[in-house]
């Protein structure tokens, strides 16, 4: 049996996975004292976009499946 991995269209939604992780990672908002955000807040913000990020990921992977 061999299995064979061939390099293609599949890293166009990797590269979209990774951006938008990267992204988060980036513009997540820091708890810091005496911040306009609350360092209860900033740990939801974070929550909720790496929720996106993983939307994000989860359609380039789909449509990338689907128009193979």
């Amino acid at each position: 049996m061999t299995m064979t991995i061939e390099l293609g269209w599949w890293l166009l939604p990797l590269a979209i996975t990774i951006a938008a992780y990267i992204t988060v990672w980036v513009k997540c908002p820091k708890p810091s004292p005496g911040g306009y955000i609350p360092d209860v807040i900033s740990p939801l913000i974070g929550v909720g976009m790496l929720l996106v990020a993983t939307v994000v990921s989860l359609a380039a992977w789909l449509i990338w499946a689907v128009c193979r």
